[in-house]
């Protein structure tokens, strides 16, 4: 049986095993023992009498004075970001941004479908070929830059890059 002698209160606790002592002292792998010289109530006691003498600083914040957005009544409070002084304004508040909201979302919406209708008709336009600009491609292909029968055309350098590639792969019959 073992015994450890807790050096505040002077008693002395009994164990079977090392481990036996977790009970009555706290762990510290620095201490040969493993266990902490002060058993677990008289460490408890000095903590509180430490807190005691030393209480945590606590900050308390200023009232600051601020004017209602809605109502423009002063009023006081803690936090910076509070805008308006009551329920009542905090509402009105909501209901006001709500409704600026939903015409940012309509006018938001209208330009996606701007812009959709733009990429569609963009997309039209890529890979439909007439056969006039077919044939101008073909008879141009060894005499002209891509970036020239492009500008003729109205259309991008890869797009006519694209065409060319498929037009010789039609006339190798691998298409």
């Amino acid at each position: 049986m073992q015994s450890k002698t807790c050096t505040a209160c002077n008693t002395k606790f009994y164990s079977l095993t090392s481990d036996g002592f977790v009970k009555y002292f706290h762990r510290d792998k620095s201490l040969k023992s493993g266990f902490k010289y002060i058993c677990k109530k008289c460490r408890s006691i000095y903590k509180k009498k430490l807190y005691k003498a030393n209480p945590p600083k606590r900050e308390i914040k200023p009232l600051l004075s601020k004017f209602c957005i809605v109502c423009s009544k002063p009023f006081q409070t803690k936090i910076e970001k509070i805008e308006v002084c009551c329920k009542e304004c905090a509402d009105f508040k909501k209901r006001v941004s709500s409704k600026l909201y939903k015409r940012e979302n309509k006018y938001r919406e209208n330009i996606k479908k701007q812009k959709l209708k733009e990429l569609q008709s963009a997309s039209k336009r890529r890979y439909h070929y007439k056969e006039d600009e077919i044939k101008f491609i073909k008879e141009n292909i060894n005499i002209y830059s891509t970036l020239y029968i492009a500008k003729k055309l109205g259309r991008t350098k890869i797009a006519i890059w694209e065409k060319i590639r498929k037009l010789k792969m039609q006339s190798k019959g691998k298409l």
